[in-house]
């Protein structure tokens, strides 16, 4: 079972490309901000700079900048990183991730952390994921048992960690094919009486982080306020978390 404690805690100190991939700058304006005093720097033990974490922090709260997607095995890892500071368990991937791959995870869950817009941030991280598993709104009949299918889980609006409970529809994740073609399959059912409309997302891998992304999805601002308020939750789970080497392969 995983637990808090394995979203890694990010290290005081990074790398000039991190960074600068923090900042959505180049490696070169790292070097200058360090030049000016604007960032706090250090020579590392190979000869390279590193530079305070906390003066990166504290140089994105002043100025807006550009924000480039996530890969997306990036977006993934951040769900899970998310789901960690839920207290739930990440998917698959995680497992197979490398002790750096998590540590950037926990690192961009813990910038959403001190985001005055966290929302806007997984919009811009997770734009990809928006074409290419954007949801989509199907009619189902009513008496089909949707979270009773295999690989379909509630989510979005819908999970039981959202606040929310719009009436007359339902957000489902789906992951794999055998899900996706028991979707298909009762929107084609016959219809005995009434009908549930059905936002569907659609995924290979899930953890509830996932809820987060499909929250975000919407436009409405009740569901922006949830998404940043599970974000906040993650964010303060993961920094209460203990040291989380043993998890590292």
């Amino acid at each position: 079972m995983f637990g808090l404690g394995q979203v890694h805690a990010p290290p005081a100190w990074l790398s000039a490309a991190e960074a600068a991939e923090w900042l959505g700058v180049s490696g070169r304006r790292v070097r200058a901000l360090l030049a000016e005093g604007a960032l706090e720097g250090r020579p590392g033990a190979d000869g390279a700079w590193q530079v305070s974490r906390m003066s990166v922090v504290a140089r994105a709260e002043q100025e807006p900048r550009p924000v480039r997607p996530l890969a997306m095995r990036g977006a993934r890892l951040l769900a899970d990183a998310i789901a960690l500071g839920l207290g739930e368990e990440p998917s698959a991937a995680w497992g197979d991730a490398s002790s750096r791959d998590r540590g950037r995870a926990s690192a961009h869950l813990e910038r959403l952390g001190v985001e005055s817009d966290p929302v806007r941030l997984v919009r811009a991280w997770t734009r990809h994921r928006r074409v290419t598993q954007g949801r989509r709104r199907v009619s189902v009949p009513a008496e089909v048992p949707l979270i009773d299918l295999a690989g379909v889980r509630l989510s979005g609006v819908s999970h039981p960690l959202s606040r929310l409970e719009p009436a007359g529809e339902i957000e489902i994740h789906v992951t794999g094919g055998e899900g996706v073609r028991a979707v298909e399959r009762a929107t084609c059912a016959p219809r005995a009486a009434a009908a549930l409309d059905v936002w569907v997302h659609c995924s290979d891998d899930w953890s509830v982080g996932d809820v987060v992304f499909d929250l975000v999805e919407h436009d409405g601002a009740r569901e922006s306020a949830d998404a940043s308020r599970l974000l906040r939750v993650a964010s303060l789970g993961r920094s209460v978390g203990v040291d989380a080497e043993s998890t590292t392969r």
